[in-house]
């Protein structure tokens, strides 16, 4: 009796796990033509978000999950060889590939963090020039110069952006405000 019931279990459990199997194959396959079909719009700011993610991740000292989100951060879009995020244009690229680098290193890969560091003096020199300093720090630091990358290009967080949009708006109505009281 207690074999009959061991052996419907086994039956069941079998069944449901063959269940689960084809709902991921739907799953996948439905997450392939979102990524083909729908994301290709999204994705270059999911990969910044990939960066930032890798970023925070390299602070707490959690360097393998820190290495996998700048991997995706990179990786390109489906069907393509050019990263995902090269929409963003190569400043943002470059960004992504300077960090990425700095977590390299941290993590023991010195080799690939140069590599990762000269890639992007080339996208810093594309963006803003060779002489700018942001791209002589990349490709210094991808020459093997000692020394530590912080984030120093333009980007500005989205909140702060939207406090500088206010306080600039705040400024050109009082700036209205005050000609208005002026003139007669």
């Amino acid at each position: 009796m207690m074999r009959a019931y061991l052996l419907e279990l086994a039956s069941q459990v079998a069944s449901a796990r063959g269940d689960l199997e084809g709902k991921l194959g739907a799953l996948e396959e439905n997450l392939e033509n979102v990524e083909t079909h729908l994301f290709p719009d999204f994705r270059p700011q999911w990969c910044v978000s990939q960066m930032h993610r890798g970023i925070t991740l390299g602070e707490m000292d959690r360097l393998d999950e820190s290495i996998e989100a700048f991997e995706a951060a990179l990786a390109p879009a489906p069907g393509s060889d050019v990263p995902a995020v090269a929409p963003k244009g190569p400043q943002v690229e470059a960004e992504i590939r300077a960090s990425f680098a700095e977590v390299l290193r941290a993590a023991g890969f010195p080799d690939e963090a140069r590599d990762e560091f000269a890639h992007a003096a080339d996208l810093f020199e594309e963006a803003l020039g060779a002489d700018h300093p942001v791209t002589k720090k990349a490709r210094a630091l991808g020459d093997g110069v000692p020394g530590g990358w912080r984030s120093v290009t333009t980007f500005v967080p989205q909140s702060e952006l939207s406090e500088r949009k206010r306080a600039a708006h705040r400024a050109e109505r009082l700036e209205a405000f005050e000609r208005e009281a002026v003139e007669p």
